[in-house]
């Protein structure tokens, strides 16, 4: 038998296994065998099948025009060689064209069809002549479900929704949380983080194989997916007792943990498997401190005890899908109905646990608006005792005390539509988030008519639409709500410099800003969607929208997970600086990138 180069036949049984059943790639190239690879054929095997997973939509499209029927249904092995050799064909320059024709052949006569190799062999060397037949900003797009790009056109423009789509074709770069004031890992070359003082992004080297991450002192994991972490660390003051209620595989509970040394942090999730994981996982420093729970998110039946709650819950992981790629090729528009019921559930559970005064936060790593603005809507419509606050002002407090960096909070204003959190891949060089803050009212009526940053608490966001808000005597203050809709308690706050909802630079309950500084002026609200933006000094982010936090779909590789605990992020990448996957390799927690 011809000898078949191992990167190319193990990378052809990873995709074949993934076309076949529910695996995941990210499981997948954790294996012992692909461990065993020397660097090169590693670096080369994870090239192969993620650069074949993104490329899937588009390769089929080509590769059924060539067929002599192209109707017909070709076996899963057939497809997958062909697959994998288009791709080679078509997107990686310095492979040899007669190696890639040759073992394409060769790995579809090792299955059950081995009459497919001729036909193996004839398509591939059509495309070896015709090149792409899809170039320039048309090749992305197409590689996506076309519902998919369609409503990204729809909510965030053509022109955002095409860097969406070439931000998911490239390898995802891989970033590390590195403990407060450090800036070196062990044999990585690194650069400051694109909005936090604790990332560093890897430029080169392997992290993966990094003492520093194999002893748990530094992780890697997508800086969104930090920034999602740090909000919820510095919603409430002090809290005593914390919920992380969908905390496998563990990332954002240490940032928890690290931020919040006071607080009992309890940590639920519904695989006994990822919780035992994730203890592996965190420094044994934090993992002593938590109390883990083997429970379903969206069943549990909480009481009021928690200062601080986070449900970064499962979704379909659309903002996810650079390093996550097979998820394009999974998720389908109804699915999205589905885990907005489940996500629903999650967030009802959780927000009975809280105490008055208590907050949660809200996150997906989803673009879509069903698993995001539309559930936290859904919820807060029948719970008259819960407000939004505006994530605006925490990140304003983050950047105070450094752990945003100053051009990071910078960055960060386009993220913030009405009073969430919203970053975009290829916008921002991470993974897609959504993040939602939620408090529950004081029962002290005194408390419960204080303010984020100087606007009245307990009223919808639909409530004051079309309200007007007039400045007070006093240096940049606010005298409340004018009209019908005016709450008593509600009057000026004289001289609020910081987060009054006329405040210098400020932003208020309902994302009002200062328009005028003399003195007096106006704090105007302007409809965009279902929220209310700032209007002010700064040019106003008319799309709407919502990321989500780091979990992929739900019904993911991990079959004993059910639907909640599946895995976050993406896996080992090795990003390859040529793109025959040399360069820098690495691997990222596969739940917690």
């Amino acid at each position: 038998m011809s000898r078949i180069a191992p990167a190319r036949r193990l990378s052809y049984q990873i995709l074949l296994q993934i076309a076949t059943s529910d695996a995941h790639s990210d499981d997948l190239l954790h294996s012992p065998e692909v461990d065993a690879l020397s660097p090169q054929d590693r670096n080369l095997t994870t090239t192969l099948v993620l650069g074949t997973l993104r490329w899937q939509l588009a390769l089929d499209a080509q590769i059924r025009g060539l067929l002599a029927r192209p109707e017909a249904k070709l076996s899963p092995e057939a497809a997958t060689a062909l697959r994998m050799g288009a791709y080679q064909l078509l997107h990686l320059d310095r492979v040899p064209a007669h190696a890639v024709l040759h073992d394409s052949v060769e790995l579809v006569k090792l299955g059950r069809e081995k009459s497919a190799a001729g036909m193996v062999n004839a398509v591939l060397r059509k495309i070896q002549v015709a090149g792409h037949t899809a170039e320039g900003e048309a090749a992305p797009r197409l590689a996506h479900p076309e519902w998919m790009v369609e409503r990204w056109v729809q909510r965030y423009g053509a022109e955002r929704a095409q860097a969406i789509c070439a931000w998911d074709q490239e390898p995802a770069g891989i970033t590390l949380r590195l403990p407060q004031g450090s800036t070196d890992v062990d044999g990585i070359e690194t650069e400051p983080g694109f909005l936090l003082s604790c990332a560093r992004r890897a430029v080169r080297g392997d992290p993966g194989r990094s003492v520093a991450v194999q002893t748990r002192q530094v992780r890697i994991q997508d800086e969104a997916s930090q920034l999602v972490a740090e909000i919820a660390a510095a919603v409430a003051s002090q809290p005593k007792r914390v919920l992380d209620a969908c905390a496998a595989p563990g990332g954002k509970t240490a940032i928890l943990a690290e931020r919040l040394p006071q607080a009992k942090i309890t940590a639920v999730d519904v695989s006994p498997k990822r919780l035992q994981a994730m203890q592996r996982f965190l420094p044994e420093a934090i993992s002593v401190r938590l109390r883990f729970e083997v429970a379903d998110a969206a069943k549990l039946e909480l009481k009021p005890e928690y200062d601080l709650v986070l449900c970064d819950v499962p979704c379909t992981g659309t903002g996810t899908m650079a390093r996550n790629p097979e998820i394009r090729i999974r998720v389908s528009e109804p699915d999205l109905k589905r885990q907005h019921q489940r996500q629903a559930a999650i967030l009802r559970a959780g927000l009975k646990g809280l105490n008055p005064g208590g907050r949660l936060v809200y996150s997906t790593c989803s673009l879509e608006p069903e698993e995001n603005e539309d559930v936290v809507a859904e919820v807060l419509r029948v719970a008259p005792d819960f407000t939004i606050v505006p994530v605006a002002g925490i990140l304003d407090r983050l950047a105070e005390s450094g752990v945003v960096t100053a051009q990071g909070r910078d960055r960060l204003r386009s993220a913030t539509v009405g009073n969430f959190l919203r970053t975009l891949p290829g916008i921002y060089p991470c993974d897609g988030f959504f993040a939602a803050v939620i408090e529950k009212q004081s029962s002290d009526p005194a408390e419960a008519a204080k303010t984020e940053g100087g606007c009245c608490r307990g009223k919808d966001l639909e409530d004051v639409a079309g309200d007007k808000w007039e400045n007070g005597e006093g240096k940049n203050s606010c005298d409340g709500l004018v009209g019908d809709d005016a709450e008593p308690g509600c009057s000026a706050h004289e001289d609020d410099e910081t987060a009054g909802a006329c405040g210098e630079e400020g932003r208020g309950e309902f994302g009002l800003r200062k328009a005028a500084a003399q003195g007096r002026g106006e704090c105007g609200g302007e409809w965009i969607g279902e929220q209310i933006a700032a209007r002010g000094s700064d040019e106003m982010d008319k799309s709407g929208g919502a990321v989500g936090a780091e979990d992929r779909q739900a019904d993911c590789a991990f079959a004993e997970i059910e639907d909640q605990g599946c895995c976050r992020g993406g896996g080992r990448e090795e990003q390859a600086e040529q793109k025959d996957g040399e360069g820098l390799q690495g691997e990222r927690d596969r739940c917690e990138p």
